[in-house]
C-alpha cells in the first residue's frame, strides 16, 4: 500500500512497514477492516457510527474546511470543534464524562478530557483545540500562539499546543492520549512518544476532497485513527490505540529478526558456494581452529559479496576462492597486488566456513614469497582480461579498515601485468 500524504506518521510515531503493509494480520489495516467490519454491522442494524455520520456530512463539512483562514473567529472554530466530536462520536455522554479544563475566569479553556463514566481514574484523553489554517511546522512550534483559546494554570499561561501537551503528559494525572483539532488538520499523539517528538496527523480536508470511500481506504484509515472507538476509553478504561502501538512494536520486532536470519541464510549461501568452489579446484579443508575464527565478522563476508559486484569480478575469479580480501605481508614482498587476494582468512559464518589458500608467488615480481602453507593451483586460471586484450587491465584492493566493514569507497586501482585475475 503506498504511503498516504493525508495520513503522517511523524517520527516513527507507528512503525511505517505495520502502518501501510497491506497484511491481513499483524497490521494497521487489518485493524481498519476490522474497525470497518464493526461499523458495517452497526449499519445494519441501523445504528449511527462515525463512519455513517462522515459520509452524510462529508461535503459540507470540506467545504467549511476550505473556506476556513487562519484568523476565523473562536466562535466560528468551536461550533465546527463540537460538529467534530459529535461525527467522531465523543459526545456520548452514556459512555463518557467530559470536562474542560485550563479556563480563566472569562474564557473557557481550550481542553476536554474524556473518561469512562463511572471510572475514577484520571482521565486518559484530552481534546485540544487550536488555530486554524496552521501547517504541520507551526502546530508543532512550542513558540507560536497556536491554541485556540489561552491554557491557564494555578501560576502560569500557556499559548501553544505544542507545550500544553508536554505540561499534560509530564502531569502525575496527565492524559495517555491527546487529539489536537486545528481546522481541518487532526493529530493524535501519546504520552510518552510525545516526548520523543513522535505523532500522526491526519488532514481531513484531504481526505474529505479524496472522498476514497471504499473498503479500507483513505477515510476508513483517517476515521480509524481519530474516532472515539479509538482514543476514547473502553467500559475498562484501555485504549484501541494502545493495542495497536504494542501490535506495532511487537511487529516491528518481528520483522528485525526476520533480517537476522536473512543475513544469516545469505552468508551461508556465500560460504557454501565458496566451499563447493574450493573443492572444485582440489583445495583442502579449513581446519576447525580457522573455521571457529571465521565466526568473527560474518557481516564483513556480505560486504566484501557485495563490493566484489560493483567490480563485476567473475563468480570463479580468485576473489571468491579467497574471501574477504586484505593487504598482507605477502603483498608487500611480491610488490604483486593480487597476491593478497589468496591470503586473508575468510570471514564467514561457521555453518559454512570457507577457507584459506596462499597465491604462487607472482611470476612479475623479483621477489617471491614463501610461506609454509603455500600452496599451488592445480586447475589453470582463465586467460586475463590484461592477457586477452594486449594491455595492462586494472585490478582493485580493499585494505583493511580496523574496526569497520570494508566498502566500495574503499577500492583502488592498481596495474598488474602477471596476475591471471579478473579486473
Amino acid at each position: 500500500m503506498e504511503a498516504s500524504d493525508a495520513l503522517i506518521v511523524g517520527e516513527d510515531f507507528i512503525s511505517e512497514h505495520y502502518f501501510t503493509t497491506d497484511a491481513k494480520s499483524q497490521s494497521f489495516q487489518a485493524m481498519v477492516l476490522s474497525r470497518r467490519k464493526e461499523w458495517d454491522d452497526a449499519k445494519k442494524d441501523d445504528l449511527s457510527t462515525p463512519r455513517s455520520r462522515y459520509t452524510e456530512q462529508r461535503s459540507d463539512l470540506t467545504r467549511r474546511f476550505i473556506s476556513l483562514s487562519e484568523n476565523a473567529g473562536d466562535d466560528v472554530l468551536t461550533a465546527l470543534y463540537a460538529r467534530l466530536r459529535t461525527i467522531l462520536g465523543f459526545d456520548d455522554t452514556v459512555r463518557w464524562d467530559t470536562a474542560r479544563i485550563g479556563a480563566s475566569g472569562t474564557h473557557e479553556g481550550p481542553a476536554i478530557t474524556v473518561r469512562t463514566r463511572g471510572l475514577t481514574s484520571n482521565a486518559p484523553l484530552v481534546i485540544i483545540e487550536a488555530h486554524a489554517g496552521l501547517t504541520l511546522e507551526n502546530l508543532l512550534a512550542k513558540d507560536e500562539k497556536t491554541l485556540l483559546r489561552s491554557f491557564h494554570t494555578e501560576d502560569d499561561e500557556i499559548h501553544s499546543v505544542a507545550a500544553l501537551l508536554s505540561h499534560l503528559f509530564v502531569s502525575d494525572d496527565g492524559p495517555q492520549f491527546a487529539l489536537v483539532l486545528s481546522g481541518g488538520l487532526a493529530m493524535v499523539t501519546e504520552r510518552e512518544r510525545w516526548l520523543e517528538g513522535r505523532y500522526l496527523a491526519v488532514d481531513l480536508q484531504l481526505v474529505g476532497e479524496r472522498a476514497e470511500d471504499k473498503r479500507g481506504g483513505e477515510i476508513d484509515r483517517a476515521l480509524s485513527c481519530i474516532s472515539s472507538e479509538s482514543l476514547a476509553p473502553d467500559a475498562e478504561g484501555d485504549i484501541w490505540w494502545a493495542e495497536v502501538i504494542a501490535e506495532s512494536i511487537k511487529h516491528t520486532v518481528g520483522v528485525s529478526q526476520d533480517l537476522r536470519e536473512g543475513v544469516r541464510l545469505s552468508i551461508e549461501i556465500i560460504a557454501n558456494d565458496v566451499v563447493t568452489r574450493r573443492r572444485e579446484h582440489g583445495l583442502p579443508p579449513l581446519p576447525s581452529s580457522e573455521a571457529s575464527r571465521s565466526q568473527s565478522n560474518p557481516y564483513g563476508s556480505c560486504t566484501a559479496f557485495c563490493s566484489s559486484s560493483t567490480q563485476k569480478l567473475p563468480r570463479n575469479s580468485e576473489y571468491f576462492l579467497s574471501g574477504n580480501p586484505t593487504m598482507n605481508a605477502a603483498t608487500a614482498s611480491t610488490g604483486c597486488v593480487n597476491s593478497h587476494l589468496w591470503n586473508s582468512p575468510a570471514r564467514v559464518h561457521a555453518a559454512a566456513p570457507i577457507f584459506t589458500t596462499h597465491s604462487p608467488p607472482c611470476s612479475g615480481s623479483s621477489t617471491k614469497a614463501t610461506t609454509a602453507e603455500q600452496t599451488t593451483m592445480t586447475t589453470k586460471a582463465p586467460p586475463s582480461r590484461a592477457s586477452r586484450s594486449g594491455h595492462c587491465a586494472p585490478t582493485f584492493s580493499y585494505p583493511k579498515r580496523p574496526n569497520s566493514l570494508t566498502t566500495p569507497n574503499s577500492v583502488t586501482p592498481h596495474c598488474s601485468k602477471c596476475c591471471d585475475t579478473y579486473c
